[in-house]
């Protein structure tokens, strides 16, 4: 009897939990947990926060004496900032650089600046947060699972660590977002035998402008570009009215409207030859190394370029470096800067022990478990095939390009967890497809796994690790900021595991 009702109180908290997780209110809650973390790493912590903040803040000052997107010419006193003229990632700084001379025209306060255009990426930041709800939906995930992945990914510490920063890869994940939601229209727009011009004209720029946004995006638009492609040529039997379609859209629109939408097709392609087909032209490189465009001595005052180049000089001769160590560092390296604190001042304190060591398990078993239904997960959905595929081409691009430096310098440097952002939600979503598979008629099993994961991960997980980690000098110099932390540090301290080291 005692285990009947024991049963029957499970099933009513099942019910109930993915009743809640499944509402509009859980992602309100969840948007509102981001934007709460976010906002207090930006009023709090010192400048400039560890992800280049100085360097991203430094090219918007830069960009403001300008109003031409991008440089003709080295700009004197900028080596700094590496080979401005043929450096294809700018148009962040450009972009960003409008906002910025309005600040600065009401304020000289550099505090001032630097928190107001935190909260402009902030802004960026939870408007990625309502793309990836919808990109995940589009992914076949239930509302429960979508709230649950969400608040997963924003409980992971650099989520709302790198939102709060003045950095280009939050405009890089809005755009990687928005990028693959478009092409999921077009491509809807395909096998229903009807394209829209300004829609596939919509998408052209986008993912041209992207590319100049950061070079990792190259990847993920040659993904896209070839899909589309590929799905073409399935409709080839209805090119007939695939092209009735296309004449019939243009046909819909204004003298103006087409006018517009040339215009900015052959700006956004002009600049994007101007950098990446000049460049290949000019040094077989869509992203040249800063020695090919300025001198060694202008360059050692790169710091990433300096760093790599010194590794380089003091790598013995007879050393190989060892490949299989490597592809070990990279995944730790990867795990560690998700999980990990650092200041300012590039102190560095290692993860809190149950989220981290939370995600290793129950990450390193859904792997297992999405590998095992793979084929029946991705036979016939054309949206999951498609961001795989984008997935592994960007993570392979991203491997390669840090192996290389690996070869050069025999030190593993350049990897960060936070370039495996813009696709954290959909590994998430798919691992969590996975599991929900393998319990799928188990529904209080699925519901008291997601409590347990959730109660692990606030084991520190988010902001926690920062203000736990950290210590008064990571903050900005105002004693109502540190005595804030500070009691918010020693108060939770007893209670999380692993906080006091």
């Amino acid at each position: 009897m005692a285990q009947s009702v024991h049963s029957a109180r499970l099933k009513h908290y099942a019910k109930a939990f993915t009743a809640f997780l499944a509402s509009p209110r859980c992602f309100y809650i969840v948007v509102a947990i981001f934007a709460i973390q976010a906002v207090w790493f930006a009023i709090t912590a010192r400048y400039p926060m560890a992800f280049d903040e100085d360097f991203h803040f430094g090219l918007i000052k830069l960009h403001a004496q300008q109003w031409l997107p991008f440089f003709t010419s080295q700009p004197p006193h900028a080596e700094q900032f590496g080979a401005l003229a043929r450096d294809p990632s700018y148009l962040y700084h450009y972009l960003m650089s409008i906002p910025y001379r309005a600040i600065a025209f009401v304020t000289s306060n550099s505090i001032a600046q630097i928190i107001v255009l935190r909260l402009i990426n902030i802004g960026m930041a939870v408007w990625c947060l309502i793309l990836s709800k919808k990109l995940l939906a589009r992914l076949g995930g239930g509302p429960a699972l979508i709230n649950s992945t969400l608040l997963l990914f924003v409980l992971v510490p650099i989520v709302p660590f790198l939102a709060a920063h003045i950095n280009y890869d939050n405009l890089f994940i809005l755009l990687t977002l928005g990028s693959i939601l478009m092409a999921f229209d077009w491509l809807d727009q395909v096998a229903g035998a009807k394209i829209s011009i300004s829609h596939t004209v919509m998408l052209l720029i986008l993912l041209t402008l992207s590319s100049l946004v950061k070079y990792a995006f190259l990847p993920i638009a040659v993904t896209l570009g070839a899909v589309m492609l590929w799905q073409l040529w399935r409709q080839r039997d209805h090119r007939a009215a695939l092209m009735a379609s296309l004449i019939s859209s243009v046909k819909t629109l204004q003298r103006w409207q087409i006018v517009g939408l040339g215009v900015l097709l052959i700006a956004s392609a002009g600049l994007f030859a101007e950098r990446y087909a000049v460049n290949l032209v000019q040094y077989h490189s869509p992203n040249p190394d800063c020695s090919q465009v300025l001198s060694v001595g202008s360059c050692l005052h790169y710091s990433p370029w300096a760093r790599d180049y010194q590794y380089a000089q003091v790598k013995p001769a007879d050393v190989e470096p060892n490949k299989l160590v490597y592809i070990w560092e990279w995944v730790y390296g990867m795990w560690l800067r998700s999980f990990f604190a650092i200041s300012d001042t590039y102190d560095t304190q290692p993860p809190l022990p149950v989220p981290g060591f939370t995600v290793v398990v129950i990450g390193g078993i859904g792997l297992i478990t999405f590998i095992c239904f793979a084929r029946r997960l991705l036979r016939g959905n054309i949206y999951r095939q498609t961001v795989i595929l984008a997935l592994i081409l960007y993570i392979g691009a991203l491997f390669v390009q840090t192996f290389q430096t690996y070869l050069k310098t025999n030190q593993p440097v350049a990897i960060n967890g936070r370039y495996l952002l813009p696709f954290l939600p959909v590994i998430i979503l798919l691992v969590g497809l996975a599991y929900s598979r393998l319990w799928r008629r188990k529904p209080v099993v699925k519901a008291l796994a997601i409590t347990v994961v959730l109660i692990l991960f606030i084991q520190g997980g988010g902001i926690l690790t920062f203000i736990l980690r950290s210590n008064d000098s990571w903050y900005w110099p105002n004693n109502v900021v540190v005595t804030i932390n500070h009691a918010v540090r020693e108060t939770l301290k007893p209670f999380v595991i692993g906080a006091r080291l």
